[in-house]
């Protein structure tokens, strides 16, 4: 249940899995949260006709997609 949080949970030392899994955790969290910041500023904007929305708009769909391919390359092993 706790296993994102590092003060509850211990690895061994040299084991590939468990490296692997910090470092994938560590990459898609600094990923996430950048999602996470532009859709929070489009879910608060309030003017969602104007160009800087539509900006923002294409901006997170692109982010979107890059952080999906990112998924599907640690899924398929590349």
């Amino acid at each position: 249940m706790y296993t994102n949080n590092p003060d509850s949970s211990w690895f061994q030392k040299d084991k590939r899995e468990n490296t692997a899994f910090v470092l994938y955790s560590k990459e898609n969290n600094r990923q996430k949260e950048k999602l996470d910041l532009r859709l929070e500023f489009l879910m608060k904007y309030d003017d969602t006709k104007s160009k800087f929305y539509k900006q923002g708009m294409e901006e997170y769909e692109k982010r979107r997609n890059e952080y999906n391919h990112w998924l599907d390359t640690r899924a398929n092993g590349r």
